[in-house]
Formats: C-alpha cells, structure tokens, sequence
C-alpha cells in the first residue's frame, strides 16, 4: 500500500517508469500480486527528450512476464497529473497499470486523470491498463475521468478498461463510468482513438 504522495520533475533523457507501488517488474517466472492499493496523487513533469516509450500508472508502470493479478485499486485520492514542456516519446499512462501482462482480477480506477503539456509521439490514456497483450481480465471498474489538454505530435488513444490492446486477450464483466474531455485547445497531429471501453483493440484481440 502507498501512502506517499509523488511528485517527480525535471529533465529526463530516458525512459520514465512511475508508478504508486510498483514502477518496474519484468520476471519469467510466475508471479502473483495481490492487494495493492494506491492512497496519493502522482505527478509527473518537465522534459524528456528520449525517443522511446515511458510508463507512468497508478498501482504499477511497466509489468511484464507470467503474473497474476488480484485487487489492484487506485483509490479516489489517486489522482494523476502528466504535464511535460516537451516530450519525444510515446506515453503510456493508466490508472492501475500502463502495461501489464497475462492475468488479472478485481482490477479498479477512482482517481482522475489529466493530461498537460507538449508531446512529440503518441499518447495512450486508460483507465485500466494502457497496453495490454495477451492477457485475461475479470471484474475492472474505472470510474476516474480522463481530460486532456495537450499539443499532440501523432495519435491520441484513450480506453476506459484499455487504450492499446493487442495480442489476444479477454474482458469480463469490466465496467467504465468515468468521463472523457478532449479540450477545444487540444492539438492531434494524426488520429484520436477514444472507446468507454477499448481504444484500440487490434492483432487477433
């Protein structure tokens, strides 16, 4: 459990992984996480000039291998705030995890999201889980709203349960109540991709 408000800024040459409890897991074996809960806001900002992707999510950022997942909730006071001057590279950003793999259940979003700045790539925004492959969700809520007022160099995916899924994978019983605001001075250079429930859902899903 995080009870430790995050406030992370500056100028960054690489990728950013930022999360409530975890940031990074990356294991071949198995793994179960079970009740994790984030309490605090996250805020993000300043520059970053790397051209690759970066992962900022309420419970957990980047996630990847063979693991269960159980009673993930980023709770009301959760809220996250992205605002970057500039930023080269692709963003993921969620309110549970901005990737994770294979399992998980019982799955919920109550903080907001929000969304600032100058981004040179793509933006990924969900709920949920922002990238997600080859995975099996059962029982997610996210009833935290998304806005975004943001110069965006190339695409715009917002999902309430997931924005980029791809690779197979399978939601039940899943359930968005939250809102969505593009704001009238956002800039998207090329496509906005934007479902209560996936933004996009591609590759055999």
């Amino acid at each position: 459990t995080n009870n430790g408000t995050l406030n992370i800024g500056g100028t960054f040459s690489g990728t950013i992984y930022v999360a409530g409890c975890i940031g990074y897991h990356n294991e071949d074996g198995y793994t179960v996480m079970n009740n994790i809960h984030n309490y605090k806001p996250i805020t993000v900002s300043g520059e970053n000039t790397y051209t690759g992707s970066s992962y900022v999510g309420g419970v957990s950022g980047y996630i990847q291998g063979k693991n269960t997942h159980k009673q993930l909730i980023n709770h009301e006071e959760g809220d996250i705030t992205i605002d970057f001057t500039k930023f080269d590279g692709t963003i993921y950003i969620s309110g549970v995890s901005s990737k994770l793999q294979d399992k998980s259940e019982n799955t919920e979003n109550y903080g907001d999201i929000k969304v600032l700045g100058n981004y040179a790539s793509s933006v990924y925004i969900a709920g949920i889980v922002a990238q997600s492959n080859n995975y099996y969700r059962y029982y997610a809520i996210n009833a935290g709203d998304i806005d975004v007022d943001a110069q965006i160099g190339k695409s715009l995916i917002v999902g309430g349960m997931c924005s980029q899924g791809q690779y197979g994978g399978t939601y039940l019983e899943c359930k968005n109540t939250g809102d969505f605001t593009v704001s009238k001075n956002s800039v998207v250079g090329q496509a906005i991709y934007l479902g209560g429930m996936y933004g996009t859902y591609t590759d055999g899903s």
